[in-house]
């Protein structure tokens, strides 16, 4: 079985399809199989945006660093910036939220308050964050309302200017070893001694070290990435619950209901009703998602630029 972010995403790869486009912006889903340029391809943004990995991980490379972004956080390229994407451990389907101008002003003041610079690359995804995304692309109401739509999408941009930034980078050896192994290693093995004695570290050394240089903890990290991991399967398949749990390293069924309803406010069960998911079936595969719709939306694929994602056109 493969490890559980370490997979190629599902067909069409290297596309782009749009969600949602509306007058606070625009939500896209994004899909890349990891194997183009190599070196890769530098790109400009046209306009600021946030992506959003729901599989997979990927590093942005600009100013000298190398930032990873995988389902726990959100990247933020501003208008106008050159970088560079590359993929470590295989493709990445991801959302990418474009704000119009209409969204930009409104959340200017916030901007101000919360400090929001172009220092602030990588974000923490937040649970309320997390589920609006998961709202935009798999809930019935909100993917057939423009209006319920509209006010998801400017809420998720209100709790992506407000979350706390990350520092999240792979300049580290040690956190960049770290990464590596927690993507590659099945979820039932990610326990501290198995990372440490993978690391040839002490435990102490190498948890004291991760916090410092990521600004959280280690095993929040690792338990926040099986989560989003979780909240997408649920929200995207029809899984038995429990096959689901055991797969993602959670220990029952039980379990998987307790942590996910303590980050999400709602069950697994109450999610899936939402997004008018079954869960009758348990042997589905692992791209169940389908390539034509995604909840109640037509996807409508069109190739991606020569770089991955390439120039976003403008949004009014």
């Amino acid at each position: 079985m493969a490890a559980v972010l370490k997979q190629r995403v599902a067909a069409p790869a290297n596309a782009i399809a749009t969600l949602h486009r509306g007058s606070y912006g625009r939500v896209e889903l994004l899909r890349c199989d990891g194997a183009v340029a190599s070196p890769p391809r530098s790109e400009i943004a046209a306009r600021l945006h946030f992506t959003l990995p729901l599989v997979g991980a990927f590093v942005w490379h600009a100013d000298g660093a190398d930032v990873f972004a995988d389902p726990t956080a959100m990247l933020c390229t501003q208008a106008g910036e050159p970088f560079r994407i590359s993929h470590p451990y295989g493709g990445d389907q991801s959302l990418v939220f474009t704000p119009s101008s209409r969204a930009l002003a409104h959340i200017s003041g916030l901007v101000e308050r919360t400090g929001f610079s172009t220092r602030r690359r990588v974000l923490h995804a937040c649970s309320r964050a997390q589920l609006l995304a998961h709202t935009l692309c798999c809930d019935p109401f909100a993917s057939r309302d423009v209006l319920a739509a509209d006010e998801c999408l400017l809420q998720f941009f209100e709790h992506v200017v407000s979350a706390d930034a990350v520092h999240f980078t792979r300049d580290d050896s040690l956190v960049g070893k770290v990464l590596e192994y927690v993507h590659d290693t099945e979820p039932s093995q990610l326990t501290l001694t198995n990372i440490a004695a993978a690391m040839r570290v002490r435990a102490a050394h190498l948890t004291h070290t991760f916090a410092q240089r990521t600004g959280r903890p280690l095993y929040r990290y690792v338990m926040s990435l099986k989560l989003a991991r979780a909240l997408h399967r649920i929200a995207t398949r029809n899984e038995d619950l429990t096959h689901v749990a055991l797969d993602l390293g959670f220990s029952s069924h039980s379990h998987l209901s307790a942590v996910f309803k303590a980050r999400y406010g709602l069950s697994p069960s109450q999610l899936r009703q939402r997004c008018g998911r079954t869960g009758r079936s348990r042997s589905q595969p692992a791209t169940a998602t389908s390539d034509e719709t995604l909840g109640c939306v037509q996807l409508r694929w069109r190739p991606l630029c020569e770089a991955r994602g390439g120039a976003l056109p403008a949004t009014t």
